[in-house]
Order: structure tokens, then sequence, then C-alpha cells
């Protein structure tokens, strides 16, 4: 899915917050799935909603960081989130 093409043409806040609305609707589709394949269906739609939620939603944080911090807090971001991705497959 081209999220960054999409939040440069629609701005990243409603990007956001349209994977955000995919996100809940998913969560409670998954909460009351009476089926297998209904829960495979809402795992895809939150799949689907990974880039727009970390990958958009991070520089849209970031657009409020002032400059001085903003080189500091961004990769630190990255690292923690890379981080977190890798001991949660561990965990798995």
């Amino acid at each position: 899915m081209p999220i960054g093409y999409l939040s440069d043409v629609f701005g990243r806040k409603w990007i956001f917050i349209g994977t955000l609305f995919v996100l809940i609707c998913a969560c409670l589709g998954f909460l009351f799935a009476r089926s297998l394949n209904e829960l495979y269906i809402y795992m895809f739609m939150m799949g689907l909603t990974f880039p727009g939620r970390i990958i958009v939603g991070a520089n849209y944080a970031y657009e409020f960081l002032p400059d001085k911090t903003r080189v500091y807090v961004q990769p630190l971001g990255q690292y923690a989130q890379g981080a977190s991705l890798i001991l949660t497959a561990f965990y798995f």
C-alpha cells in the first residue's frame, strides 16, 4: 500500500486518523468474529493499518517537536520501534 504517497496527497493527519479508524473496526470485528476466516480477514485489515500507524504516525508526531530535539528523538524512536519488533518476534 503506497501509504507515503497517500499521506503526501491527503495529509498525514487524515491518513493517520483513517488508519486508526480501520484498526478500531478491525479490532472490534476480531473480537466478535465467529469463524476462522473472519479472524484472518480482520488480521489482514489490522496488518494494512501498520504503515499508517507506525510510519505516518511517527512522522506526524515528529513534526511537532522543535528542530533541536527532533535530531535526538526521531532516531531513538526508530531504534525503540525496531527493538520492540525484534523482541516481539523472539517472544512468539
